[in-house]
């Protein structure tokens, strides 16, 4: 057993000597009477020299296991257990603060704020990210304040995000701003009357749409912020590339995004200019999202995908199946991770309710193929 412990010892040793470098630092910083004496004690107890300047050297982290072989070390070769302790003891005091040029400079407070207000409304962080570019940071600078923001403790963040809730963070200098002029008092109390119904209309329009359903090119969307009618858009066409064009805020990119995010995003805009913003988007009109029928059914071609639909449901609103379809041969192509697959359907045992299991779900780009 000692054999093998003296063998581990030998072996760091080596490890020792190996890793001393000819800029290794030699003497203690902070008192070089007291390492000069360390460093002749410990060749007196025939130490190598390699060994001592490794054990001395201040730039090295404190690190409890190196100190522990060290300490194994110095007893072997006969030093007191009060000199080690000693020796241990300057080597402690004089480590340097270890200091990394990877550490970020002071970020600017706004664009802290700017990243708590984000999260706060929920975007996520990939969003955040593009935010604060567009508007004017740097990306270097906005990813180390998502991190910043990511790892501080809840209660700094709350205290902080509540230190002046009234107050707009400001955006970088260049960025675009944009005065947001008061409303007329006949336009707030008309506003006020009428926001509660359009809302719950609002709603309700929503909840025929999928949970998951993405906005698209071409989809009509209504969008009210609650008591700011100069700022609400009645009906808006979601563009070619993806945008919409909105008072205050110019153009938002809300192709992709569930309604629930488009209201995240256009509230985050807008809570640069106005306090609290709160925003419904609906989607008033379907056009980006389709299924498709060919075949043996009435009416082929696209389906618009409204709300979660059934194949039964589609073969409804395709008008039908003909009197020469395969009943039992209808089935459904789906394109998944680039690969199509085949879902088969029986439409007369769908019908007589003795496999309900095949009536699955369409998802927008499915193909029902009636032969």
């Amino acid at each position: 057993m000692w054999m093998n412990h003296n063998c581990r010892l030998a072996s760091w040793c080596v490890g020792l000597s190996l890793a001393v470098s000819l800029s290794t630092i030699s003497v203690l910083a902070e008192s070089k009477d007291s390492g000069s004496e360390a460093r002749s004690l410990m060749l007196a107890h025939g130490m190598r020299g390699a060994d001592i300047e490794e054990i001395l050297n201040p730039a090295r982290p404190s690190d409890a296991k190196f100190d522990d072989v060290a300490t194994e070390l110095m007893r072997n070769h006969g030093l007191r257990e009060g000199e080690i302790a000693e020796i241990i003891k300057l080597r402690s005091a004089a480590i340097k603060p270890q200091t990394s040029e990877a550490n970020p400079p002071a970020l600017p407070d706004t664009l802290v704020q700017y990243v708590r207000r984000a999260k706060k409304v929920g975007l996520p962080e990939k969003t955040v990210l593009q935010e604060a570019t567009h508007d004017g940071w740097t990306a270097e600078a906005a990813s180390e304040a998502i991190a910043y923001v990511r790892n501080e403790p809840v209660d700094e963040a709350e205290s902080a995000s509540h230190l002046a809730p009234s107050i707009v963070t400001p955006l970088p200098v260049g960025a675009d701003q944009h005065a947001h002029p008061a409303p007329t008092a006949s336009a707030r109390v008309s506003q006020t009357a009428s926001d509660a119904e359009a809302r719950t209309k609002a709603l309700a329009a929503n909840q025929n749409l999928p949970y998951d359903y993405h906005i698209g090119a071409g989809d009509t969307l209504q969008i009210s912020v609650w008591k700011e009618p100069e700022t609400s858009s009645p009906s808006l066409i979601v563009r070619p590339d993806g945008k919409i064009s909105m008072p205050l805020l110019k153009e938002v990119q809300v192709a992709g995004l569930t309604p629930t995010e488009a209201e995240k995003l256009i509230a985050f805009r807008l809570s640069k200019v106005i306090t609290d913003p709160d925003v419904t988007v609906v989607v008033t009109g379907t056009h980006s999202q389709k299924v498709y029928a060919i075949g043996a059914i009435r009416k082929e071609g696209p389906i618009a995908y409204t709300y979660q639909m059934s194949i039964m449901q589609a073969i409804s609103e395709a008008g039908g199946l003909t009197e020469y379809a395969k009943r039992k041969k209808i089935y459904v192509l789906r394109t998944e991770n680039g690969r199509e697959r085949k879902l088969p359907f029986d439409y007369d045992s769908a019908l007589k309710g003795e496999d309900t299991k095949l009536n699955i779900q369409l998802v927008p780009g499915d193909t029902l193929v009636v032969p």
